[in-house]
C-alpha cells in the first residue's frame, strides 16, 4: 500500500533540472532588481534623519541666540555646548554616510536678524556648511 502512495502517476514526472534552474534564474533577476531599490530607500531615509537632526541643531542655535541676547556680530557654538546649556537633549548621531559628525553652529547677527549656519564634519571635507536658517528678532 505504501508503495502505491509514493509512486507518481505516469503522466506526472516532477521537475527537471532545467526547470529548477529557470526558477532560480528568475528569482535571481527579481532579487537583482529589488535589493538596490530597497537599499536606496534605506539610504534616503537615513539622509532624511540627518536633515531632521540638522534642523533640530539649527533651532537650538536660534534658541541659544535669543536666550543669551547675543550682541556680537558672530558667535560660534559647538553642538556639545548646546547640549551642556540644555538647548539639546543629546548630540544627534549621524545616520547616513555623508555626515561623519555634527560640528559647530555659527550665529551671525546683522541688524535685528540672526543667521544660523550649521557646520558638519563631512566624510570628505571637514567643516562643510550644510544648512542655514534666518530669524528676525523684530
Amino acid at each position: 500500500m505504501s508503495r502505491k502512495l509514493l509512486r507518481l502517476p505516469r503522466n506526472q514526472k516532477g521537475l527537471t533540472l532545467i526547470e529548477l534552474l529557470a526558477v532560480l534564474i528568475i528569482l535571481g533577476i527579481i532579487l537583482a532588481i529589488a535589493v538596490p531599490s530597497v537599499t536606496g530607500v534605506i539610504n534616503r531615509s537615513k539622509l532624511q534623519a540627518d536633515i531632521g537632526s540638522l534642523n533640530l541643531i539649527k533651532d537650538a542655535g536660534l534658541r541659544y541666540a535669543l536666550a543669551n541676547d547675543l550682541t556680537a556680530s558672530s558667535t560660534t557654538v559647538t553642538v556639545q555646548q548646546l547640549v551642556a546649556d540644555g538647548f539639546l537633549n543629546a548630540v544627534p548621531q549621524s545616520q547616513s554616510k555623508k555626515v561623519a559628525q555634527f560640528g559647530s553652529v555659527v550665529i551671525t547677527l546683522s541688524g535685528n536678524t540672526y543667521t544660523v549656519k550649521v557646520y558638519v564634519e563631512d566624510t570628505g571635507t571637514p567643516n562643510t556648511e550644510i544648512t542655514e536658517a534666518t530669524f528676525s528678532s523684530t
